[in-house]
This record gives C-alpha cells, structure tokens and sequence, in this order.
C-alpha cells in the first residue's frame, strides 16, 4: 500500500530574518574569511569603529591655498596662552596659515637654489621665552620666537650648520642629528644657538647605518627624571641613554642598544601618550613592548597586528615615499592616524586606530602629505595647500565614499544554502541617506554603486537627527555564507548650489540627481552617520 510522502524539513522554504551588528571589531586582515569575527571587517573605509556602532568620517575643507609647490612641512608653535601659530613649509618659504584666507605673502624665505620644505621641529622655552625651533638638514636651522623667524647661530668644529636634519628637547638642551651620520650635537642647557658639542653614537650601532630619528621617551606619560633619550637608525636599531648631561660619564648612561625592524618614512618616531611608536617595515610598533622581545615577535605587539598583512605590502609599495607619519587625534574618541603616501606628493591614505576601541579602519580621498595639531584642529598639507579636516560633508567640495563589508556569516549553518531575498542597513542619521547596498556570498567581490546622498544645512528637521533608518532593499543573492556590502556618497553642497529662499525659511537646492529639495538653513553642515548593524531576510534549503 502507498504511503503519502512525508516533508522533508531540510528543504523548507521558510523565509527567516537575522540581524548582522556593525563591525565594531574595525578591519582585520589577518583573519581567514571563513574563520573571521562577526565584529570584524573585511572592509571599512572611512568608517571609524566606535562602542557599539561605526560612523562615517567627516571632510576637510580650505584652510589656505595656492601654493606652487607642495605643503610638506606643518609647523605648530604653542608660544601663546591664547593660542598656537600654524606654518605652513612650501618649497623655499614658509608661510603662516593660522588662519583661514587667501595665500599671503611668505614670512621666511631661504635665499639660493638650495633648499628643502621638510622641516623636522620642537617647541622650547627659555628665560627669552617661547621658541619654534626647526631644522631640515640642507639649510640652516631656523627660530620663530613669536614675531619673526630667523636664522640660528650653531657651531662646532666638523659640522655644518645646515646638517643639522632633526631636533629634539630633552632634560632642557636641544639635540640634533647630523644628516647622514651616527653623530648627535647638544647645546648647553636652555640654550638655542651658540657651541655644540659632539655625542658620537657609531660605536654602539653595529650594523652602521645613519640616524634617522630621535625622540625624548617619558615613562610617566611627563617630564621628569626618568625620561630617556631615543636614538634611532635606519636599520632599526635603538639607543637608549639616561642621565641630564651627555657630556659627564657619571649622568648619561647607556641603558641599552635593540634591534627592530627597520624604520619606514623620515619621521618614524612618534609620541604616543607616555610611550613611542615605530613606523617599521613590520606595523606600527610600541617601544615598551617591542624591546622585551626578539624582533621576530615585533608582528605581536604591533599595533597593527590586526592589519598587519596591508601594513607590511604599503611600506613594501610606498616606503620609499615621502610623507609617512602618525598623530593622536584625540578628537571625537581619540584617533591614532598614520599617513600612508601611496603617490609621493599626492594619492595616500590613513591607516586609523580608535583609541577607544583598539579597532581599524581606512580613510581614502585625503592626499595629506603632512599632519599637525593646532589649537586643537587636525591640520594637514596637501599639494595645492592646507586644510583641516573633520569638519563639514564633503572633502572641499568632493564626495565622501565610504565602504563597509563586515565579516562573512553562515547563520547558525555552514552547510546549508541560503537564498537572501531582503537586506537593511540600520542607520542613525540626521538626513535621509541613499546607501548602495549588496548581499555578497560565498566569499565573492563585487562593489555597489554608491549614488549621491546631498547633505546640506538643515535637511531635515532637527527633532528627528536620532531617528534610526531602517528601510528594506531588495536583494538577490544565494549562497552558504554571506555578507552585506554598503557604499555611501556624502556630498556637501554650499551656498552656489542655493536657488531660493521660500516664505517659511526653507532653502530651495538643485543637487547632482535634479531634483529639488527643500532643506532648513540654520542647521550645521556637519553631520554624524553612524551604522548600528544590518538586517536580512532568507530562505534557507537543504544540506549541500
């Protein structure tokens, strides 16, 4: 007798609805992509990872420009209580860019046909007061004491003045490395120009070399006794020296020689709080870490371990540029940014750690060759000038594109197919944004089309800035794991782009799509995008 077949539960087509939470984890390139963390990503560009959500980077807009050569230097004094001067090194002149407006004339020039724009400098005080002291190792060191820059008188038997190519403070003198050498100069205690006095380093490095970078290394997060000098070359090997007085056996002491990786870029040394980073050949290493273990185990510490893979193929690709660096940003969470000059003098990108997180993202679209802090305000130098950043929807008039693509997921189980019907992004924005959104499976690439998102001041009423977007798309997609992939082109729009003002105060705007959109005036330009998480919906079929 026949039976009537029985379901087969594995081949039901029951749709199911699963929530992906943001990568809050920040990039990992480390990770297999079938073994990765769900709070990881594969992607995250100009996305910062925050606690419990990403969010979109803002722009950066004019501060001064026009230059005919290109910004390679930023100079910051901090001479005045009521706020630090900004310079800006182009070519053979500086200029002062504190603030926002058209190019000036320079404040110094250097005479001849030699010179260079890559200044290296400190801030120090004496009984004279407040002094920007910088050097770039083919002209001569240079002082601005709050009016005026002007040249230093430096002088020693053997070494020439405009060799001098870095410049530190420690323990109240003013340290130089000799370009090309193994040889620190010092001055006497508080003093900016006069007798320098040799402190021959060569018999401690044996793999030879030239110095590159040194940096004052405080234990304490301050200054005070225990504070160190760094001494670093360019075949990544560290001397470390205590004591107040190089020039007294029984007050500068040696307290050790390491091996790293070698460095990578002119500015390689970089202040991180109480301790220092390396940019090496192997990640972003900190000090206190790297010199308890064998260089084989720098990739460890690094601080970008997490991303180690693209670190190590960018100092591959552009070490040999101009323009890496690093800076805390302790703005909106505090950020560490390291430049990554992939053209020399143009196209880079920024690797960028969320100190609040540990997590990494990529910013893309900001051709900074330089980065500085001043009044609180990141500054950066470009080839056509200078600019601050993070502030406003746009990067001086063109798009932000940012790229999110968390980990792969097989919800619950890897060996049933999955056909992805409906997908979300879960957006907490002041604006009624337009993402490009995907469903990728099965570990493929593919990028969506990102199309305009106009952000202009007040697009939409300011009551409704914490309303969380959750609108559905479509989606099409069959696989056994799978991913969402969002693009977002932010767009800024400024008063050109204004036709009308109507009777209830509404701006009237033409943007790039044609349409019209009325938005209220007196709301500010800056926005906050942030993504909690995605959502997807999926039918889900039998085993293999």
């Amino acid at each position: 007798m026949r039976r009537p077949v029985r379901s087969n539960p594995s081949r039901g087509q029951t749709a199911t609805a699963r929530q992906i939470p943001a990568p809050v984890g920040g990039w990992d390139t480390e990770s297999p992509l079938a073994a990765m963390k769900p709070s990881h990503a594969v992607i995250i560009d100009n996305w910062i990872p925050r606690a419990g959500y990403i969010e979109m980077r803002r722009g950066f807009v004019e501060q001064v420009t026009g230059f005919e050569e290109p910004v390679e230097a930023l100079l910051a004094w901090r001479g005045d209580p009521m706020g630090d001067k900004l310079f800006a090194c182009s070519g053979a002149d500086i200029y002062d860019v504190t603030a926002a407006a058209p190019l000036g004339s320079a404040i110094y020039s250097v005479s001849g046909s030699t010179f260079s724009a890559r200044y290296r400098h400190t801030n120090f005080a004496n009984a004279a007061g407040a002094s920007l002291i910088a050097c770039n190792g083919v002209t001569t060191p240079v002082r601005y004491d709050g009016s005026a820059f002007s040249t230093l008188a430096i002088s020693a038997s053997g070494l020439t003045a405009s060799d001098l190519s870095d410049v530190m403070s420690h323990k109240r003198r003013l340290f130089w490395l000799q370009r090309g050498s193994l040889t620190v100069w010092y001055l006497g205690v508080e003093a900016i120009q006069g007798a320098a006095s040799p402190l021959p380093l060569g018999g401690y490095f044996y793999k030879g070399g030239s110095l590159v970078a040194q940096a004052t290394w405080s234990l304490d997060g301050g200054q005070g006794m225990d504070d160190m000098a760094v001494f670093l070359t360019n075949e990544g090997q560290v001397a470390i020296f205590a004591g107040t007085n190089p020039s007294d056996a029984a007050e500068w002491k040696l307290v050790g020689v390491f091996d790293l990786a070698k460095p990578v870029g002119e500015r390689p040394l970089i202040k991180w709080g109480g301790d220092l980073v390396v940019l090496t050949e192997d990640g972003v290493v900190p000090l206190s870490q790297a010199l308890d273990k064998d260089r084989a185990h720098d990739d460890r510490v690094a601080l970008t371990s997490k991303i180690a893979t693209a670190f190590s193929r960018a100092s591959k690709l552009y070490g040999d540029n101009f323009g890496w660096s690093g800076m805390l940003y302790p703005g909106r969470g505090s950020l560490a940014i390291f430049n990554v000059p992939k053209v020399e003098g143009g196209e880079a990108d920024q690797y960028v750690q969320s100190i609040q997180t540990g997590g990494w993202c990529r910013f893309t679209g900001i051709p900074a060759i330089c980065w500085e802090m001043a009044n609180g305000y990141p500054y950066f130098g470009a080839a056509e000038g200078v600019y601050r950043w993070d502030v406003g929807a746009s990067d001086n008039g063109e798009p932000i594109v940012s790229d999110v693509k968390p980990a792969f997921n097989a919800f619950g189980n890897q060996l049933r197919r999955k056909k992805f019907t409906m997908a979300q992004a879960l957006l907490k924005a002041p604006a009624n944004l337009a993402p490009a959104l995907e469903i990728l499976t099965d570990y493929q690439e593919r990028i969506p089309t990102a199309t305009p998102t106009i952000i202009t001041p007040g697009d939409i009423d300011p009551d409704d800035v914490d309303a969380i977007r959750q609108d559905w798309t479509g989606a099409a997609a069959e696989g056994y794991v799978a991913a969402p992939r969002m693009r977002i082109r932010l767009q800024g729009l400024g008063e050109s782009d204004v036709l009308a003002v109507d009777a209830n105060d509404l701006l009237e705007i033409e943007p790039e799509t044609g349409n019209n959109l009325l938005t209220y005036p007196d709301l500010p330009l800056d926005v906050e995008i942030q993504c909690i998480g995605f959502g997807v919906v999926f039918q889900q079929g039998g085993v293999l």
